[in-house]
């Protein structure tokens, strides 16, 4: 059954509507998709599958609601029910058809890693397919002096002598490679003054693929050349040969985690045709010798090339070759080094993803959504929810706060992280992934999925449809950061989700404010790159604000130009740029940005004062209420996605940017919907509203009145005081284990854990309850049901009949009833976390860990300390009488 508390009650304050004198249907929602539902990532533990498994496990996500399922292949368990299969084998490849088929005769859609774990590598990556690290060694040398040593790598011996380059003090280089003997020995001594040598030595990372499956152990791959993954793809090129089932829907390509490449074979090739001169000329400055001007300009450049070697020799010849197989390219470019906004461009979905206790950063998730918008993307994907919370501590609650934040970023496809793939013989808790917030069916809380999965597949049908609507572009000013030193060797800028602090908030702060500002005020934006702003179509965007900052290719002022020329209004956020980025044909290109600085500063918005800057563009004022939102611009109108992140309810006219002729409301919550009364404001228009804290729904304006009646909008008022459920209750535990405790009699509702022998219970009870209604008190139109205190999820029964759940609070029912006066049954179904029955077993010394698992700290996992944590319902349980109850 689907939730139906939450937003039906954070609406009540709409005043009641008359019913229609015919009945008319509900406003309808946009169709619900498998790509609207969300998704799981599947990790195939040591592949050891069967198809009769594969079978049920779709069965089984089909029937939680999800849309489909992400195969990644990683480490085995300990004595697997089923033997492991080596990764693209035959037998491999025939699961995999099978894993498709099974899915997809049930509605389901698989995707796939090309690789097992993370990142991309394996057996047939050899050391010269392996991802490069170059090593650099400085010697001080005066005239007439040799070198004392042989010239050999001290931090990884077996790595080979590229270049040796000699610098005198002006600067000079001279390239005396050839002098240096296959032992090491240089022949060569400066013939006058002191000279600065520095030898370039190529190794490799040495770093294999985490927490590879069998058969996909080995090393990871150079992710910066075409050659390599050419011929890494080649190997699934060849499994895929003789592949006899439906294709995955999309290839994915996991968050750049490969650690310490910083180098390429052709790197100095490419460097010198895209930058026009030697980066060998410049070691010294690549290193941080040396003019601190020049030393930016060196690493900008290297910076720049490397993230040309990251899009063009790698993001888009990987998309290419997916495309060419008849699949969607799944993309998670965070963590790379290169300018986000394009590497996750070159992708048809991309995606981003949330860590931890404090999940996503939505400024950070709004460079994927970006990404998307500007390149015309429909899709954006999260691997959400990845380790929300210590293990077993998750709760339904947490989810609806992280996906709700990943939706206001722009996201609007949901990746669950995840699901491990588990036979139905695994002793419980079953085979489990560490990395993971577990939504698998062990999880007690498993059984409320469809109801969760259900708010969040109505919200991405909005989401999913019409197309974004943000006014504003934000000039993404990544120059500036690489000019500036980085922690990777020799100055490498990684943008990752986890280190924002150090690249967004702090090396490019004044982007990060601006972004924060227009966020913060009501103003929808995307950020956009320097290639986006000269080649993508931004037609529908009426402005770009450049934040402050110190360096801008004169081809994005030529494009900046361009946009004025066609309308768009041009913002420079304090001071405009004056200089070029980079080394090469440095004054040619001061000169070219002047003549188009020239141009376009007089015709700009020069000003300190965003606010004044944007005046006159849309902004949306419920952020003045604590409410934020996603604006999508649809067929027929306009769509608003509202969340209350305050602390405090909105109750009152919601003020929005876009007016139009009739406006409806629609709950992912429950699924109803209905038109509520539109009012003019000060630049749009006004709807009447209500949301609890951490409440959502839907607001559609419609820009002509429907051509058909359309239901209105029914609202509850209480038409009493609560009425508390008290006297006798019963508790019987019907699911769960280590095993059922003996039934419990309360003199009011409490938690299970507070009676001795429940304390290890995790799973399901049901409390019930009978109560009685006077004829007076039975006439209500319908009830709302309070149960207070649920520790964490309860499906409501009333007089043996379906009530509706609640998953996270507040749990409260609205629609209940109406009831007979006499006697009445109330029973709830609770369901815990799992957190208590680990932790007994811990205590019990009971092994049931099974694989690589850890807690969120990455140390031993063990949960013997773990306090019982309160389960159950606690109360006060109270039903309210209403009038014009919802239906």
């Amino acid at each position: 059954m689907v939730a139906r508390f939450l937003t039906v009650f954070c609406l009540l304050g709409l005043p009641a509507l008359a019913a229609p004198e015919a009945a008319a249907p509900s406003p309808a929602w946009p169709p619900v998709t498998r790509e609207c539902r969300p998704w799981t990532y599947w990790w195939w533990m040591g592949s050891a599958v069967t198809v009769p498994e594969l079978a049920r496990h779709a069965e089984v996500y089909g029937a939680a609601g999800l849309g489909g399922m992400h195969v990644i292949p990683i480490y085995a368990a300990e004595n697997p029910e089923a033997e492991p299969v080596p990764f693209l084998s035959d037998r491999w490849m025939e699961l995999l058809a099978a894993a498709v088929g099974e899915a997809d005769r049930r509605g389901l859609g698989v995707d796939m890693t090309l690789g097992t774990g993370w990142p991309y590598g394996g057996p047939w990556v050899g050391p010269e397919e392996a991802a490069a690290r170059a090593f650099f060694q400085v010697y001080a040398l005066d005239a007439g002096q040799r070198l004392g040593e042989k010239l050999a790598c001290a931090e990884q011996p077996e790595a080979m002598l590229k270049r040796v380059m000699a610098y005198a003090a002006d600067g000079a280089a001279e390239d005396v490679t050839a002098r240096a003997g296959a032992d090491g020995t240089l022949d060569w001594s400066p013939a006058d003054g002191p000279r600065t040598l520095v030898a370039l030595f190529q190794g490799w990372t040495k770093q294999q693929v985490k927490r590879a499956a069998p058969g996909g152990e080995g090393n990871v791959l150079d992710h910066w050349s075409r050659e390599k993954l050419g011929r890494y793809l080649a190997r699934f090129d060849e499994a895929f040969a003789g592949y006899t089932g439906k294709t995955p829907r999309a290839f994915y390509l996991d968050s750049y985690e490969v650690y310490n490449q910083n180098w390429t074979d052709l790197l100095l090739d490419r460097f010198k045709e895209r930058r026009g001169y030697d980066l060998a000329d410049h070691f010294p400055a690549l290193l941080g010798m040396g003019d601190p001007d020049t030393v930016g300009r060196v690493r900008s450049d290297y910076n720049e090339t490397v993230g040309d070697l990251m899009l063009l020799d790698f993001a888009e010849p990987w998309a290419a070759w997916v495309r060419g197989r008849g699949s969607l390219s799944r993309y998670e470019a965070h963590g790379s080094p290169g300018n986000l906004l394009d590497l996750y461009a070159a992708a048809d979905i991309p995606e981003t993803e949330g860590f931890g206790r404090e999940g996503s950063e939505l400024l950070m998730t709004k460079f994927s959504s970006s990404a998307a918008h500007v390149a015309g993307r429909g899709l954006v994907a999260s691997e959400s929810c990845t380790w929300l919370d210590e293990h077993f501590q998750e709760r339904p609650a947490a989810v609806k706060a992280e996906m709700d934040k990943l939706f206001l970023g722009g996201v609007n496809h949901a990746l669950f992280h995840g699901t491990a793939y588990s036979p139905e013989s695994a002793p419980w808790p079953g085979w489990l992934f560490y990395a993971s917030t577990h939504f698998g069916p062990t999880n007690p809380w498993h059984r409320h999925l469809p109801e969760i999965n259900g708010y969040l597949a109505r919200c991405q049908s909005f989401l999913q449809a019409g197309r974004p609507d943000a006014d504003i572009l934000l000039y993404f000013p990544v120059y500036d950061l690489w000019a500036t030193p980085a922690k990777d060797p020799p100055s490498l800028h990684r943008l990752t989700v986890h280190n924002t602090k150090e690249w967004l908030h702090t090396g490019l702060r004044p982007a990060h404010e601006a972004a924060a500002w227009l966020w913060d005020h009501g103003h929808d934006f995307d950020y956009v790159s320097d290639r986006q702003l000269a080649a993508a179509d931004l037609s529908r965007y009426r402005a770009v604000v450049v934040p402050r900052c110190g360096l801008l290719p004169p081809d994005t002022a030529a494009a900046l130009n361009r946009l004025a020329d066609r309308g768009m209004r041009v913002v420079f956020l304090g001071e405009p740029p004056r200089d070029a980025p980079g080394l090469g044909a440095l004054e040619a290109r001061r000169a070219a940005l002047k003549a188009e600085m020239d141009k376009l500063v007089p015709r700009a918005t020069v000003t300190e004062d965003l606010e004044a800057a944007v005046a006159g563009l849309r902004r949306e004022a419920a952020v003045d209420h604590g409410v934020f939102f996603v604006r999508r611009r649809m067929d027929d109108g306009t769509a608003w996605f509202f969340v209350n992140r305050s602390d405090a309810a909105f109750d009152g006219e919601m003020p929005l940017s876009t007016g139009g002729a009739a406006a409806a409301l629609f709950d992912p919550m429950t699924g109803r919907s209905g038109m509520i009364p539109l009012g003019t404001g000060d630049a749009g228009a006004r709807v009447p509203l209500t949301l609890e804290p951490g409440q959502s729904c839907v607001v559609r304006v419609y820009d002509a009145a429907p051509a058909a009646p359309a239901a209105p909008w029914t609202a509850a008022k209480p038409a009493g005081p609560p009425l508390v459920v008290d006297g006798a209750w019963s508790v019987t535990f019907t699911d769960g284990g280590p095993a059922l405790p003996a039934p419990l009699k309360l003199r009011r509702p409490a938690f299970w854990t507070e009676s001795p022998g429940t304390e290890a219970f995790s799973g399901t009870a049901v409390y019930r309850a009978e109560f009685h209604l006077s004829e007076t008190a039975a006439a209500a139109a319908g009830w709302r049901l309070d149960l207070g205190d649920v520790r964490e999820c309860a499906a409501v029964r009333v007089n043996g009949r379906d009530a509706g759940t609640a998953w996270m609070p507040p749990y409260r029912l609205d629609h209940v009833g109406p009831l007979p006066a006499g006697k009445n049954t109330l029973e709830v179904e609770v369901t815990n976390l799992a957190a208590n029955r680990v932790a007994a077993m811990d205590r019990n010394g009971e092994k049931w860990q099974r694989a690589y698992f850890v807690n969120i700290d990455y140390k031993p996992f063990d949960a013997a300390k773990w306090p019982v944590l309160p389960s159950g319902l606690a109360g006060p349980v109270t039903l309210t009488p209403l009038e014009g109850a919802a239906q």
